[in-house]
This record gives C-alpha cells, sequence and structure tokens, in this order.
C-alpha cells in the first residue's frame, strides 16, 4: 500500500512538472522523494530544477506547488515548505490498509503460512517513526525497539506505578495521559493533574500543558508523546528539577533520554516471542499479552 501512495506522488509531481514545462532526466529518484521527519514523503525535485530554471529552489516548488492537481487518492493534503514539497496520507490510505490486512486474515490468527514484512533497510524503515501518520510512525517506533542492543544488566523490573508514587508522596504529580494505575497511587501523592488530548471529567485539557508542567515536582509522560512528536515540547516545559518519568510499552529503553531531561525509563522486553506473537495475531490486549510473555522494566539515570 504504500507504494500505491508513493505511486500517486509521483503522478501528481510528473503532472505538475508537465505543466509547468520543467523537464528532468530520467534517473533513479528523479523527483528526490524521500521518508522526511515532516511528512510521509518529501520532495526536493526543486533543487534539481534549480540550475536549469536559473531560479531559486523555493521559488519553483512553489509554482510546481501551484500546478499540482487536487484530485488524490490516498493525499491527504500537500504543503510547501520553503523548496520542499510535503505530501501526507489520508484516512483512505489506513482503512484500505486495514480492511485488505483484515480480509486476508493477517490478524486473526488464521493464517497456516508466516507472514513476513519485507522492507530494503532497517534503517529506512527506522525513519518512519518521524513521519506524521500514526500508523507509520508507530512501525517505525517498533522497528527502533527491535533494533536497540538489550542492556539487562541496566535494568529493574519495578513496577512504574511504584516508581511514581514513590517520587511523588507529598509532591505534585502530572501525568501526561491518564495511565491505568493513576486512581491506586492517588492517596499517596500530594496532588495529581492529568492531562488529556480528550479530557474526561476529571482530565486538564493538553493545552494547559504550559501552565501546569513547569510547576511539577514528578512528571509521568506516556511512550505515546514519541510516535506523535510532543514529547520534546513536553521536556521543554518540564523544571530542571522535576524527576521524569517517560512511560509505555512502546518507549524504547534507550539512555538517550536522559540527554533530555528524563530521570528514569519504563518500557518492556518481549522474553516469550512465540506466544505473544500467537496473541498479538488473536487480537490480545496488552495484560494478555504481558502475562504470555513481556516483561516490565526500567532504565535509571
Amino acid at each position: 500500500m504504500f507504494l500505491d501512495f508513493m505511486s500517486e506522488v509521483e503522478g501528481l509531481l510528473r503532472e505538475a512538472l508537465n505543466r509547468c514545462g520543467f523537464q528532468l532526466e530520467e534517473e533513479v529518484n528523479c523527483l528526490g522523494l524521500d521518508i522526511s521527519p515532516h511528512a510521509d514523503l518529501s520532495s526536493s525535485v526543486a533543487f534539481r530544477l534549480a540550475p536549469l530554471q536559473k531560479k531559486s529552489p523555493a521559488m519553483i516548488a512553489k509554482v510546481i506547488h501551484q500546478a499540482i492537481s487536487g484530485n488524490y487518492r490516498f493525499v491527504d493534503r500537500i504543503e510547501l515548505s520553503g523548496p520542499y514539497l510535503n505530501f501526507f496520507m489520508n484516512r483512505e490510505f489506513l482503512n484500505i490498509t486495514l480492511s485488505q490486512s483484515i480480509a486476508d486474515d493477517c490478524w486473526c490468527g488464521k493464517m497456516l503460512q508466516k507472514v513476513i514484512v519485507e522492507h530494503t533497510s532497517a534503517n529506512q524503515l527506522a525513519a518512519c517513526a518521524l513521519g506524521a501518520a500514526p500508523v507509520m510512525a508507530s512501525l517505525g517506533l517498533a522497528t527502533i525497539n527491535a533494533l536497540l542492543l538489550p542492556q539487562s544488566e541496566l535494568w529493574s523490573d519495578e513496577n512504574a506505578s511504584e516508581i511514581i508514587a514513590r517520587y511523588g508522596a507529598g509532591q505534585r504529580v502530572v501525568m501526561v495521559g491518564r495511565f491505568p494505575f493513576a486512581a491506586e497511587i492517588l492517596p499517596r501523592l500530594g496532588e495529581l493533574l492529568v492531562l488529556e488530548q480528550d479530557p474526561g471529567p476529571e482530565d486538564l485539557p493538553a493545552a494547559a500543558a504550559p501552565q501546569v508542567l513547569p510547576g511539577a515536582d514528578v512528571v509521568a509522560i506516556t511512550g505515546m508523546t514519541i510516535s506523535n512528536h510532543t514529547l520534546e515540547g513536553l521536556l521543554d516545559l518540564c523544571s530542571p528539577q522535576a524527576k521524569v518519568v517517560l512511560l509505555g510499552p512502546s518507549v524504547p529503553l534507550s539512555p538517550v533520554f536522559f540527554d533530555y531531561g528524563v530521570d528514569v525509563v519504563s518500557g518492556s522486553v518481549v522474553t516469550d516471542i512465540a506466544s505473544v506473537l500467537r496473541l498479538v495475531s488473536q487480537g490480545g490486549n496488552f495484560r494478555q499479552v504481558h502475562h504470555a510473555g513481556v516483561r516490565l522494566v526500567n532504565l535509571y539515570k
């Protein structure tokens, strides 16, 4: 399916170039398409045309952007960013991908053969973590997790809820994301505020982060902020004196986070691959997968 999206982007670009009267020599990736931190696909074709047209890449990109047809199937929108043309996938692309997977019984545990997802480069697949599409970003993050070398000598098995309760005793705690254990540890905390994208009656909206995070003594941040690209901004809002815990099964167990103000990284490690694969293929929830063969571990600064 990603190749279908890329093919549509290539077609849109070629049509726009023809409308503009721009010509390129046919060569490998002459349209300059690549996965970008700012889009699902980005084109740097304006740089290739600049010497031929004797105009700035930004000016050429603007002309191409204006010439692109508005008739898309898998493209949601196209944004102009200086000399770059940024392309984003739409909801139909995701729906078709999931529908095809379900129709093929890929996730229902009914297939008799193994399903292998191939990619030319693990590093390129990991770069999807920087993309704007949630599914691709999650896939990239999963790839990063798979590539990290285990550092089991540095791991501890204490539950993340206990870490937050210990740090938060008599302190002001802010959770970015309402964790299932929030109510359980509430009596042990001085104060608890929860920021949520879709806030419940007792939550604050995510937009309140600039008002509440600087005054927090302890901050617990969901790993989802890595794939939705809000983590860096949230860490910038935390006080240098605050204890920051980054947690969730998708969080990479990497000390790199310590360089950005995180004190504890709480993630997961698969200990029984066969059992976990079976449960995931059958649609098991995380609690079931955890008991089947996932170890919850922490990495301290």
